[in-house]
């Protein structure tokens, strides 16, 4: 085990045990309750084991790894909540079945591995309501005491659907992690045994400490990208293909999308069902206290809700190299990684898109001109007593909205404050017509358009499944880094013609398009995939 691995060093919390000690002033107190006693705990993150290399592991940084305060829930064996009073000030109360520790920096000054010891020498201490010990306890570091409630939990609660929530990166950046949850056989493992680990001194216990193996509740994705570079450019790849003049695509961030906001606040895994072949890999690690699959709850649902603007990292003042995290998603609706880029030229003039029944055309009014000879004799103009057939100078695109096209398409429209005319019905003049049934007529044949030459490409996250017929195919597990490296980047992408709006990950349906990439996951441990972006 690797000392850099330890989220934080030896924690001395007190249990309950049936042993008296006349010399602890505070056991006296109350002769009906418990006698104060002592647990020493390692606190351990769970990739810490020899059998994963350096090439299958990765330390988490300062953030990652801090620690800032710290919950323990105490259980009877029967997993129902092993009540404490409020005789010793560190416990939760009377009638409650939880310590909270809140760390102090000053009292640990040291820096050399940051947040790895800072609750090394606290002490908690609490007193059970009888003299029966605790059986097991849980960990549930960096969330808010205002979120877990005042309230007694048994181990259900913490599993259940009322642990539901929003276990991303707190605001002091800190990561929440709980018990890392696996399979022993059959029996799903959530808390740890403290059986025979209660002494009667924080000597003794320190003799004879537990270990707590914890999991970050989030995964975390980072992306790299290959290819061939436009000279003198650091994020500008070359479109493949037969190109003439090249096109380059100049990536402008990317993002982890259709993903869920909340989940399980301790991984949900079900071992009475999966097994290594219908999952497609070794999902389950007992010896090292670790899954590497789980469930989401039927209630979460993953969303969409970023637009190209939102993605756009440059625009925003981070880096493509920044590390990006979400919320576990194993479920049916896949978890999306999407780059977006900005087309050029060589000469690094943009690159619009405009393209009608699958020919790609030089302007918009390319496509107007079209439209305006199919509609030919039907819509016309006036200025002054003079009536003109529509031109493209009456029409512009505007984004789809309510099934009126696809999301990547733009819609033609009747630009605002022109006055569409049709002959009337005796063929003697003309009648002004309703600009809301115009452009619906007009928006049956919609346009991919991307004015700015904005597209987007994308790809489901592939998971550790080596074939995709596998359950395990897809998803994002906690406490996995999903290392992916895009090798090239082929056709022009999804157009994009709304910066604004929010992008629902489509493959338009006469185009040929996708980024090669190869993505490495990490359980904070790597396996290696190749997929397809598209």
């Amino acid at each position: 085990m690797r000392l850099s691995n330890f989220l934080v060093g030896m924690l001395a919390c007190a249990a309950i045990t049936a042993c008296s000690n006349d010399t602890d002033s505070i056991i006296d107190n109350n002769e009906n309750d418990g006698q104060l006693s002592y647990v020493a705990i390692n606190i351990v993150n769970a990739n810490a084991d020899t059998r994963i290399t350096n090439e299958q592991a990765e330390d988490g940084t300062a953030a990652e790894n801090g620690i800032t305060s710290a919950r323990f829930y105490l259980f009877n064996a029967d997993g129902t909540a092993y009540t404490v009073t409020n005789s010793a000030t560190t416990s939760g109360g009377s009638g409650t079945n939880y310590v909270d520790v809140t760390i102090d920096d000053d009292n640990n000054p040291s820096t050399d591995a940051p947040n790895v010891e800072k609750i090394k020498e606290a002490v908690l201490v609490f007193r059970g309501t009888t003299n029966t010990q605790p059986a097991s306890i849980v960990a549930v570091l960096n969330v808010s005491t205002e979120s877990l409630g005042s309230n007694a939990k048994s181990l259900n609660d913490l599993t259940g659907s009322s642990s539901i929530a929003n276990y991303g990166i707190t605001t002091d950046n800190n990561f929440v992690m709980s018990n890392s949850v696996y399979a022993s056989g059959n029996t799903k493992v959530v808390a740890t045994n403290i059986n025979g680990k209660i002494a009667a001194s924080e000597t003794e216990a320190k003799e004879n400490p537990v270990d707590i193996y914890v999991e970050r509740a989030v995964a975390k994705v980072n992306v790299t990208f290959g290819g061939t570079k436009k000279s003198g450019t650091e994020d500008t790849y070359r479109v493949n293909g037969d190109n003439t003049p090249a096109v380059y695509a100049q990536v402008k961030g990317w993002a982890v999308t259709t993903d869920n906001r909340t989940s399980n606040l301790l991984k949900d895994i079900d071992p009475t069902k999966w097994t290594d072949d219908n999952l497609g890999f070794t999902w389950n690690d007992a010896p090292f206290y670790r899954s590497y699959w789980a469930k989401t709850p039927e209630s979460i649902n993953p969303v969409n809700d970023k637009s190209y603007n939102d993605i756009d990292i440059t625009a925003n003042g981070s880096t493509l190299s920044a590390a990006q995290y979400c919320q576990e998603n194993t479920g049916a609706t896949k978890t999306n990684l999407i780059v977006v880029a900005q087309l050029q030229g060589e000469d690094g003039t943009k690159h619009p898109i405009y393209k009608y029944f699958g020919v790609n055309y030089a302007s918009a009014n390319d496509i107007f001109n079209i439209i305006c000879s199919k509609y030919n004799g039907q819509y016309w103009t006036k200025t002054g007593d003079e009536y003109n057939e529509m031109d493209a100078e009456d029409l512009e695109f505007k984004a789809t909205s309510n099934g009126n096209g696809e999301d990547y398409e733009a819609v033609p429209q009747v630009k605002s404050g022109v006055t569409i005319y049709t002959p009337n019905a005796e063929g003697t003049g003309y009648e002004e017509a309703t600009i809301t049934e115009v452009n619906t007529e007009l928006a049956k044949n919609p346009a991919q358009v991307a004015p700015d030459g904005y597209v987007y490409y994308f790809t489901p996250i592939r998971h550790l499944a080596i074939t995709t017929d596998k359950t395990g195919a897809y998803g994002v597990v906690r406490n996995h880094v999903y290392k992916i490296t895009v090798d090239g980047i082929n056709g022009f992408g999804t157009p994009i013609f709304d910066p604004d709006k929010v992008i629902v990950p489509t493959k338009p349906e006469d185009t040929e398009t996708f980024i090669a990439a190869r993505i490495n996951v990490l359980s904070w441990r790597i396996v290696s995939n190749n997929v397809t972006l598209e």
